[in-house]
């Protein structure tokens, strides 16, 4: 997709300053090789002047630029939700709802609705898993749970499952975050089959529940550890990756997060981590731009069964 980058915040609002250059950008994303009919093929269309659609020039089929996409059914104008998007993509650290709220003018309803979409778009279907050496361990995410000793987890406490590539001279490469219900081979070891390729070296502690996971076609380089300060030490990267976790949850979130949101704000954090090193920020916002042409968005409706499905 070969759509414009401006440097900064004030291009990007002169670039996308009105909603015809937003259809044009957005018919741009989703046919990058020009446009093809889906019924004929044929590659002529004309545009409609009173409706975001273009219509086949031999067989008279209409195509909605929308649909199928991150927009589809959008109540709100075009360029005031390619701002939103572009406010969330934008800054390193992420942004609260309440304040995107406040800057795009809307409620913090619509807000909330599409920080979930945009999150859903970050996360490619067909993204690579992690290779090489990684680093594997878990985290607990949450309050201080009074009687729940251990890895025993209490009401407001999440396991999070830390995946780090190691890229070389004590650097992180990739990230992938993974909610687990708890430390079992396992549940440790499906999420790491999801998200690892097979043969990978796996850098774990002593922990009985990743031995295992030899069998499933990892080599394994156990740690034993003995106290917090060894442990990071002797794995570097997953408890950075841990504290910087921490850090945006506590920072930008103010510590406020649920079980049924969770992978989504995990996501959401590895898309943000593992561009961390790029430079222009606006191609963060292509990229989104570039999956949410790829597949349709969940509505609301679809994500409020999801959060009665989850609380269930």
């Amino acid at each position: 997709m070969d759509l414009p980058l401006p440097a900064n915040a004030l291009e990007f609002d002169k670039l996308y300053h009105d909603e015809e250059t937003c259809i044009r950008a957005l018919i741009q994303a989703k046919w990058p090789d020009g446009f093809t009919c889906p019924r004929c093929g044929c590659s002529h269309c004309w545009e409609l002047e009173t409706r975001p659609v273009l219509e086949c020039a031999d067989c008279g089929h209409q195509t909605s630029v929308l649909a199928g996409t991150l927009f589809h059914c959008a109540k709100l104008p075009l360029s005031v939700l390619f701002r939103l998007v572009y406010h969330l993509v934008a800054e390193k650290s992420g942004t609260n709802m309440c304040a995107l709220s406040r800057q795009m003018g809307v409620s913090y309803r619509t807000a909330m609705l599409w920080a979930r979409k945009v999150r859903h778009a970050m996360v490619r279907p067909d993204r690579e898993k992690l290779s090489g050496t990684v680093e594997v361990d878990e985290t607990v995410l949450g309050g201080p749970a009074p009687g729940c000793p251990g890895r025993k987890l209490g009401a407001n406490q999440a396991l999070v499952l830390v995946m780090v590539e190691d890229a070389g001279g004590n650097c992180c490469g990739r990230v992938r975050l993974e909610v687990v219900e708890s430390a079992s081979a396992q549940n440790l070891g499906e999420a790491v089959v999801e998200n690892v390729e097979a043969g990978s070296t796996l850098r774990t502690d002593g922990l009985a529940s990743y031995p295992g996971l030899a069998s499933k076609g990892y080599e394994s380089v156990v740690k034993t550890l003995r106290g917090a300060a060894e442990a990071s030490q002797e794995l570097p990267l997953v408890h950075l990756v841990a504290s910087l976790l921490k850090g945006f949850v506590n920072g930008v979130l103010h510590g406020r997060w649920t079980k049924t949101w969770l992978p989504q704000l995990l996501d959401e954090f590895a898309f943000r981590f593992n561009r961390r090193n790029s430079r222009c920020r606006p191609l963060l916002f292509n990229r989104v731009v570039q999956h949410g042409v790829a597949g349709r968005a969940p509505t609301r409706v679809a994500l409020r069964a999801y959060a009665i499905a989850m609380a269930c």
